[in-house]
């Protein structure tokens, strides 16, 4: 009991010596550091830097289960949607994978972490990746952006963050379309892979998306949690009932990339769930994907 107390403040005071760099712009220099899945990412003194570095020694490593399943799902000449990109984990992923015949769209519309999103694109030779710095959601136009300040920069959200996030934060205005617009204007291909974390916003996302998922029927990865969506004003099963009626089935993720049906729950705390449309179950089982 000790140990284990010991080795949390341990942690604590590594990650306060580390968020110190964002308040000290001297400090605030770009570690780069490698990539589980290869590649590189530029870390600074925030929470995404933190949680890239921390994924070696982190007792849970950083999104092991989702990332694992994005590698084994996409495949050359694939279309990815990346929608809160923030710096680019998953956006750097799906550009090794797609290749040069496939596409990513990388949406992100808070500007401290689009331009670091800008950098990390530039040192692994992303070159087929389209960056949309907008918000996505259920209308076209402008809206109220809270920007949140110092190290805290990937909670940034349309509503006011949730109660965890402590930083000062700071109202912009920001573009915001829908997936279904881009997909007029500009994604008119097959789109396989949808992942949407936007701090809560996501049935908003899905709301904005429903030809999409009529027409072209991609798997979605999606955060579904409680303390996100509260302030939006809605539980998180909603998101889950919004792609089941029509006719997803939603999937938890284990270390591997594993995919195994998700049992009925009331309550979503951080959960990275996949949505599979019931036509598209077979294949994945046939390919080991699906349990």
């Amino acid at each position: 009991m000790g140990d284990s107390k010991l080795i949390a403040r341990t942690k604590r005071g590594i990650e306060l010596i580390w968020y110190s760099r964002s308040r000290l712009g001297f400090l605030n220099v770009p570690i780069p550091w490698r990539l589980p899945y290869g590649g590189w990412f530029l870390a600074f003194g925030d929470s995404m830097g933190a949680r890239v570095c921390g994924y070696r020694l982190a007792e849970h490593p950083y999104e092991e289960g989702p990332w694992h399943f994005v590698w084994r799902f996409l495949q050359p000449g694939m279309t990815f949607v990346d929608v809160g990109a923030n710096q680019g984990f998953y956006t750097i992923l799906a550009s090794k994978l797609v290749g040069t015949d496939g596409l990513v769209v990388a949406f992100e519309p808070a500007s401290t972490e689009s331009r670091k999103l800008r950098w990390n694109l530039h040192i692994n030779s992303c070159r087929n990746v389209r960056l949309e710095e907008a918000a996505v959601g259920s209308f076209e136009g402008n809206c109220d952006f809270h920007m949140c300040l110092a190290h805290q920069g990937s909670f940034s959200s349309i509503r006011h963050p949730a109660s965890d996030v402590t930083s000062k934060t700071q109202l912009v205005h920001v573009p915001i379309t829908t997936l279904d617009a881009c997909a007029s204007r500009f994604l008119r291909r097959q789109v396989d892979l949808v992942k949407i974390d936007v701090e809560g916003g996501e049935l908003d996302v899905l709301r904005g998306a429903k030809q999409m998922f009529s027409s072209t029927r991609p798997l979605v990865m999606c955060e579904v949690e409680d303390r996100r969506t509260e302030t939006w004003g809605y539980r998180a099963v909603e998101i889950i009932y919004s792609l089941r009626s029509v006719g997803y089935r939603w999937c938890t993720v284990d270390a591997k990339g594993n995919l195994e049906s998700l049992p009925p729950r009331r309550e979503y705390a951080s959960d990275n769930l996949v949505a599979v449309p019931e036509e598209k179950t077979v294949v994945l089982k046939g390919k080991g994907l699906l349990c």
